[in-house]
């Protein structure tokens, strides 16, 4: 009974601290997850100087390609790193960026499909 009892304040001060890293945990495993959209470094041609460019694209499955903004995006490009991208976005419409979401979108609905049936 006694370490019953030992036990029990000796675990009463980190009961708080447990609540807390519990429900940090969750934001964690969500950031950590694939639940995220994923980035993909894609070769294309820059739409305004023409020169071939290394630029991150995040690829959103459940968006229409083809639209401006919508399934595709860049998100850091060489010529401007650290600064917001104010270049038109056509690099988007580029055949080797739409290959790369569309087998995107291919692997998700395999994925689905074996989780389903």
């Amino acid at each position: 009974m006694e370490s019953v009892i030992w036990l029990t304040s000796a675990i009463g001060p980190w009961i708080g601290i447990l609540t807390f890293g519990a429900f940090a945990l969750i934001p964690t495993v969500y950031f950590l997850s694939s639940a995220r959209p994923p980035r993909k470094s894609v070769r294309v041609v820059c739409p305004e100087s023409g020169e071939p460019l290394k630029v991150l694209m995040r690829i959103n499955i459940f968006r229409n390609p083809r639209k401006v903004g919508k399934g595709l995006d860049v998100v850091s490009c060489p010529h401007f790193s650290q600064e917001e991208i104010t270049c038109s976005k056509e690099c988007v419409f580029n055949s080797r960026a739409q290959q790369i979401h569309r087998r995107a979108g291919e692997r998700h609905i395999e994925k689905t499909a074996m989780v389903v049936s």
